[in-house]
């Protein structure tokens, strides 16, 4: 037949019919069809007992000349040598291991499948027969090649065995290798339960190459909180290993915004994660500069990214979204501009007196600025103006407190004992027995109302800033 399942069901069914039919499946097996060799090896497994097995494979593999440096005149089937690993998987090491090794002479590191069967077979010995798969590349591997073949490279890579960690530490930092070829090196050693392989994981965090650097990072990151959790004095690596971990997530994050295929909302949530925090705020700022970023996440992102508790973050947002009041304010232009402290004065007795103090004007409700130029330079002072609940100042947070009868108040806490006392935006004091507070929310936006909804533009702030700065 030239149908192929027929040929299979064929051959499953000539395995059965005695001495005969087995003698032709064995034919068969040299098939130059991958498909009716793999099938006729399977139909011998359902008739003969593992030892049986184990011979016609090694007979299958001397056929080929393992000496050879070119096998493809006499192609052995990948397909089979599949087969033949994945019928070994469960015997011991020493009775499988002559086969494996020919299996993985024939393996020139293209075969993906190939790779994972040896690796299923091999996986829980690898350090014992690692030596001796060593000896079958020495051959192969040059100085040229700088100790690197394709496919020794692919077998460390999956079986990991702690006695190659110095050859991954030297591909992983290897300039003349490929990005691809140094990370997988990388991936090995992260998988590698072994002192030496995460104290060279440190090394190569220390690396000339930033990709080598960033997913050296990453596995100490990741590695601290579980299989290498005692192999290090992690407070001592010289590394960020919170930050790290966090800038992973928000690479993640990142990538999961740029998905289309997943949910708007999802993305959205995602999104508005990133603009709350340092690094993910940097990371969509990023992508806004070099015009990354969705147009359908654009206004989720304006509406949360002047909280962000990054400064560097809140003004570089100042270039490309307008604030909740519809203003767009630009550092750099306020910089720019001539102040007038005469002006700067007046607006600040009209928008700001109301609840801070600037030597002899204006009411002491919240922080005194009289002193301001002392804590803040032009930048920072304008950032504070600008986006006011991104950086409260402590002491300072709002509370919203709920009484059993039935009241709320809205401020500073100044006490918090037996009772509690809260000054409201007013300046009035209120104090409340603890047992009849009903319950109490930390609010994120604080008291000081932003710089858009006071109508202040551009000019105003120039002069505001300039005034308060130039306080004596």
């Amino acid at each position: 037949s030239n149908n192929p399942y027929h040929q299979a069901r064929a051959i499953a069914l000539l395995a059965q019919l005695g001495e005969q039919g087995k003698a032709e499946i064995k034919k068969l097996i040299f098939s130059a069809d991958d498909r009716m060799s793999a099938a006729a090896f399977r139909a011998l497994r359902s008739v003969y007992s593992d030892d049986d097995i184990l011979e016609i494979s090694n007979r299958y593999l001397t056929s080929f000349n393992l000496e050879s440096k070119n096998l493809k005149a006499n192609e052995p089937s990948t397909f089979l040598l599949r087969e033949i690993a994945i019928a070994l998987r469960d015997f011991p090491l020493e009775k499988k291991k002559e086969t494996m090794l020919k299996i993985i002479s024939m393996f020139d590191g293209n075969d993906g499948y190939l790779l994972e069967t040896i690796g299923l077979n091999l996986e829980r010995d690898a350090e014992n027969i690692f030596p001796e798969i060593k000896k079958i590349f020495e051959k192969k591997i040059t100085a040229s090649t700088s100790k690197w073949n394709q496919a020794y490279a692919r077998l460390l890579w999956r079986l990991h065995s702690a006695s190659e960690v110095l050859a991954l530490k030297g591909w992983a930092n290897n300039a003349t290798l490929p990005k691809v070829e140094r990370a997988k090196a990388i991936t090995a050693l992260g998988y590698i339960n072994d002192k030496t392989a995460a104290t060279s994981m440190v090394q190569l965090s220390k690396s000339n190459l930033i990709d080598v650097v960033e997913q050296a990072n990453y596995w100490l990151s990741f590695r601290q909180s579980n299989d290498w959790i005692d192999l290090l004095d992690w407070k001592n690596v010289g590394i960020d290993l919170e930050a790290e971990k966090k800038r992973n997530q928000m690479k993640a994050a990142k990538e999961k915004i740029l998905n289309e295929y997943i949910s708007f909302a999802d993305r959205k949530r995602t999104v508005e994660y990133m603009s709350k925090d340092k690094i993910g705020g940097q990371i969509l700022m990023s992508m806004v500069a070099s015009k990354t970023l969705p147009q359908d996440l654009y206004i989720p992102v304006e509406y949360l990214i002047f909280n962000n508790p990054n400064q560097a973050v809140r003004v570089q947002a100042g270039n490309y979204f307008k604030h909740q009041g519809g203003v767009t304010y630009s550092y750099a232009e306020i910089a720019k501009l001539k102040p007038d402290l005469k002006k700067g004065q007046q607006l600040f007795i009209q928008s700001c007196g109301s609840c801070h103090k600037a030597g002899n004007i204006g009411k002491d409700i919240g922080p005194d600025l009289t002193l301001i130029n002392k804590k803040f330079d032009r930048i920072s002072l304008l950032d504070a103006v600008i986006n006011p609940s991104a950086a409260i100042v402590f002491g300072y947070e709002p509370w919203l407190i709920d009484t059993k009868d039935g009241d709320s108040f809205f401020g500073f806490i100044l006490a918090d004992d037996k009772t509690v006392v809260i000054k409201d935006a007013g300046g009035t004091k209120h104090t409340i027995l603890k047992e009849n507070i009903l319950k109490r929310t930390k609010q994120t936006n604080s008291l000081m109302p932003d710089a858009s909804s006071m109508g202040l533009s551009n000019s105003d702030l120039a002069s505001i800033s300039a005034y308060l700065l130039n306080l004596k």
